[in-house]
Formats: C-alpha cells, sequence, structure tokens
C-alpha cells in the first residue's frame, strides 16, 4: 500500500476550538439515537468521526450519516475510517466530499490560540481480532506499518496541542468502561 502523508492547515475559527466528536454509528444500527445526540449538540467548530460510521461496509449507507450530520452540523467534519468501512473500499468512501478523511495523515487547525495538528488513522492494534486475524492477509504488518507512520507523522507534527484521531484505541488505558481483552 503506497500511503501519501499530506499536510494541510485548515482556518477553522478565530476562539477556542469547540470540537464534537464521536465513532461507532454503524449506520443503520445507531443511526437514530446519532441524530438525537446531534440534535442535542449546540454549536461546534469541527466534527471528529472515529470510524465505523456504517455497519458492515454499507456504504450506500453513508448519504444517510451525511444528511443526519448536515441537518445538525454546517462546519469541518473529519473521519477517519474504523474496521466497518473495508480497506478495499477506502476510494468509495473519500469520494463522500462532505467528510474529510484523514488516513494516516495530519491536518492543522487554527483557532485563536494557534496551530492544532489533527492526525488521523485507522489506527492499530497490538494483536489483531481474532476475525482480522483469519481473514485479512498480512494483519500483523499492517498494524504494525500503520503504527509506524503514526510515530513519523506524530515526530514531525510542530504544534503543542494535538488530537489523534484513530479509530482504535492508542492504548487500553482510554478505554474507560470497555473489556480490556477486546
Amino acid at each position: 500500500m503506497t500511503v501519501c502523508l499530506v499536510a494541510a492547515v485548515i482556518r477553522v475559527s478565530v476562539r477556542p476550538l469547540h470540537v464534537l466528536a464521536t465513532g461507532d454509528v454503524h449506520a443503520p444500527k445507531y443511526l437514530d439515537m446519532f441524530r438525537e445526540a446531534l440534535n442535542n449538540c449546540h454549536g461546534g467548530d469541527v466534527m471528529l468521526l472515529a470510524g465505523d460510521l456504517v455497519l458492515r461496509n454499507n456504504l450506500p449507507m453513508m448519504p444517510a450519516v451525511v444528511s443526519t450530520i448536515r441537518k445538525a452540523f454546517k462546519g469541518d467534519v473529519f473521519a477517519c475510517f474504523g474496521n466497518e468501512e473495508y480497506a478495499e473500499s477506502e476510494d468509495e468512501y473519500l469520494k463522500v466530499h462532505e467528510i474529510r478523511w484523514v488516513r494516516d495523515e495530519k491536518l492543522t487547525l487554527h483557532d485563536d490560540r494557534g496551530s492544532i495538528d489533527l492526525i488521523g488513522s485507522r489506527g492499530s492494534l497490538d494483536r489483531p481480532t481474532f476475525w482480522q486475524r483469519r481473514y485479512v492477509k498480512n494483519v500483523w504488518r499492517e498494524h504494525a506499518e500503520r503504527l509506524h507512520r503514526l510515530r513519523e507523522i506524530l515526530e514531525k507534527c510542530e504544534s503543542q496541542r494535538k488530537i489523534v484521531l484513530t479509530h482504535y484505541s492508542p492504548t487500553y488505558l482510554t478505554l474507560v468502561g470497555e473489556d480490556e481483552r477486546i
């Protein structure tokens, strides 16, 4: 896989950045819950979506996800891929222009305090899931390479403020309420 590291600068606001973030919408499964949550949010400069926007690579659900977002939120939307957006379909997801997919790259956002590096990636697991080990060719290498790319990107970040957007948690320590074995 060839990965292009891209840097872009995006002027977001002239005050401290207000971020809305979620993941695992699994449309259509939790789309109504997502809609309800968005209707209870007020404001926000950017929205971050941490993957699994659709259930089992159900790409035809993306217009419903985008429509749900746009009815409640008009700002910039950034997303990383999850395991439910299958790797072989990533190019099709990239065509959803309402969402800026951040794939092993860094973008730079700005607010009145300066720059904020936004690093996005599907992320990696220290041990791929049973399903991945069984069905995804070279999954161990893929996860190790993605971790290496993330380290390289983070080392090149210039801003003191960083947001790392990944589907897979970077450490079990951030999995509040989750079973560590997962």
